[in-house]
């Protein structure tokens, strides 16, 4: 501030000018649209790599957040078309008494799922400490069950730490793959509403072992208060592309050279990624989850037919299409067979009478050189969801060989190795293993969280360490 009377500075907590006593007024000046564009330029050119950072700063933010939300939407949709009620963007006080948000939050009866979103790309995998976060996340607001989607891939550390995490919070990871079926799944429609029994003919398929109940029996004391949420036979498309590599070619040493390879490589046809090759040089297997090495198993010992299929009440029949044609596909092959098949001719060069020097030669296999035959082939997932109270349990089966992914609800998980479950919980739907169960006067079964006291009591009197107390006591 200015006196404007003599022009001496003035602070602001003045309210007369200490040189000429005028009362010091607030001036208001007003630009003109002119002026205040060359004020502008002028700025512009003095600061001009600050002024090119900073948009592109808030370019990339704004990005970056309209890629995220997008995510969310997508994921929310999802989610809408399996039966849940969905919440997007919300800020919930946990325990800790501070705010956590939450991308998506999904809720259908007594079941709540926290959903985290990361729009990454593909270079950028999800680490262990996204994960650790989350976990802590939904720690604090007693959220049972996560979520985590994004448009990359997990590390291993990450993948595992979700597995084993001490809280035992059932984390569910959904990478590129898996959200790239989720949402072919919701296109075609998923909705686990009843439907009529129908028989459905799949073509160029492994065969489904057993039928969908076979799956679906559970040993448990009180399965009774266990019901299935859905179960969806999904035939997932696996392009198989025979190649056959012949070529001869000239060497700068004159000579002529022949090239020759034969084999076969897989892939997803959802999403195009390579998942094994098997050649006259050797079998290579890709970074592959314990689906899809059961998957390239079961493709590698079963051969495909066509086979029908009933559609039973509470499932589905999901035949995925491939989403990338077989010009593509093959395109991909050739690149990929020629990569594989570089060579690096060595060849020797007369400098002098008795001097020669080596020299190399690097080639690589040109396209037109390589053969392609293209066929995909069905392979049958099956995935169930079993409910209990506020926990839902997942169950997969590859169908061909009938060999169990992943099965939640057979399993207590302890610090040290699983257990098998004896029961669920009545109150929660927690399902424990017969040392974490404790029963009630008409068989009812209750974890240790939520048994009465007096079978807590009763527990602890029966225990290793409370016959010991009894004894020392004596």
């Amino acid at each position: 501030m200015f006196c404007s009377s003599c022009g001496k500075k003035a602070d602001e907590t003045d309210k007369f000018c200490t040189n000429c006593g005028e009362k010091i007024k607030e001036v208001t000046v007003q630009v003109t649209e002119e002026l205040g564009n060359l004020i502008k330029e002028e700025y512009k050119e003095n600061h001009s790599d600050l002024s090119q950072s900073e948009s592109e700063v808030e370019e990339t933010i704004s990005t970056t957040k309209m890629l995220g939300n997008k995510l969310e939407e997508t994921v929310e949709r999802i989610f809408n078309e399996q039966g849940y009620e969905t919440k997007i963007r919300q800020k919930i006080l946990g325990q800790s008494n501070t705010y956590n948000e939450i991308d998506v939050l999904a809720t259908r009866k007594n079941v709540r799922i926290a959903i985290e979103c990361k729009n990454y790309s593909e270079d950028r995998k999800v680490g262990i400490k996204e994960i650790r976060d989350f976990v802590q996340k939904l720690d604090d607001l007693d959220i049972h069950r996560g979520t985590f989607v994004t448009s990359s891939y997990f590390s291993e550390e990450a993948r595992n730490f979700a597995e084993n995490n001490t809280s035992q919070k059932r984390i569910e990871l959904w990478d590129k793959e898996d959200l790239s079926h989720e949402l072919m799944a919701t296109a075609i429609g998923r909705n686990p509403g009843n439907v009529l029994a129908r028989k459905i003919k799949i073509e160029n398929t492994l065969p489904v072992q057993d039928t969908i109940e076979d799956y679906c029996i559970l040993h448990l004391k009180n399965q009774d208060k266990v019901s299935i949420r859905r179960r969806d036979l999904t035939f997932v498309p696996v392009y198989i592309v025979s190649f056959n590599l012949h070529e001869e070619f000239k060497a700068p040493d004159k000579r002529m050279y022949a090239h020759h390879n034969e084999g076969h490589y897989y892939l997803d046809g959802t999403t195009g990624r390579f998942l094994f090759k098997i050649d006259s040089n050797e079998k290579k297997a890709y970074s592959l989850s314990d689906e899809e090495k059961q998957m390239i198993s079961d493709l590698l010992e079963i051969e495909p037919r066509m086979i029908e299929i009933e559609e039973i009440n509470n499932s589905k029949i999901i035949q995925l299409k491939p989403s990338i044609d077989r010009k593509n596909i093959e395109f991909q092959v050739r690149n990929e067979v020629a990569n594989d098949n570089k060579k690096i001719i060595e060849y020797q060069v007369k400098v002098s009478r008795e001097e020669y020097v080596k020299k190399h030669y690097p080639h690589m296999p040109h396209h037109s050189s390589i053969q392609c035959q293209t066929r995909f082939v069905y392979v049958p997932r099956l995935e169930i969801e079993f409910e209990s109270k506020e926990y839902v349990y997942e169950k997969i089966v590859m169908m061909a060989s009938g060999v169990v992914i992943r099965d939640e609800i057979s399993e207590c998980k302890h610090l040290i190795g699983k257990k098998t479950t004896f029961a669920v919980c009545d109150v929660c739907g927690a399902a424990k293993c017969e040392k974490d169960i404790l029963l009630g006067n008409n068989d009812n079964c209750f974890c240790k969280k939520h048994a009465p006291k007096e079978l807590k009591d009763a527990a602890k009197e029966n225990s290793t360490l409370g016959k010991l107390s009894k004894f020392l006591k004596r």
